[in-house]
């Protein structure tokens, strides 16, 4: 049985890869998105910067497991979400993170 929720959201391990000297270290956050209708997301040119900015703005209602350089936890915020968004390796993690919860993992191999 399909349960139309009204307002869907889902949380997911996001996988993001933070540049290091030599190559990319691969890192976590926990996401809570918010489903955004197809005719919504039409609004936003996700090939830009600005509008995948504005698109995460939309979509992501909170971000998880986030530590500083000492390990100490960081509170989630409007100005931490912000900061993020600034980093494009955060950006493009967050919406293939989108992306891959809304519709599954890939068929085939």
């Amino acid at each position: 049985m399909f349960k139309l929720a009204k307002e869907p959201q889902f949380t997911h391990d996001v996988p993001v890869q933070v540049p290091v000297d030599g190559g990319h270290e691969a890192q976590t956050l926990k996401a809570r998105f918010r489903v955004i209708a197809d005719d919504a997301a039409e609004e936003f040119d996700v090939s830009t910067t600005d509008g995948l900015k504005d698109f995460l703005r939309a979509a992501v209602v909170r971000i998880d497991d986030i530590v500083d350089e000492a390990n100490d936890p960081v509170v989630w915020s409007a100005d931490l979400f912000e900061e993020l968004l600034n980093l494009a390796y955060v950006r493009i993690g967050l919406w293939n993170g989108y992306i891959k919860g809304l519709v599954g993992a890939r068929l085939g191999n």
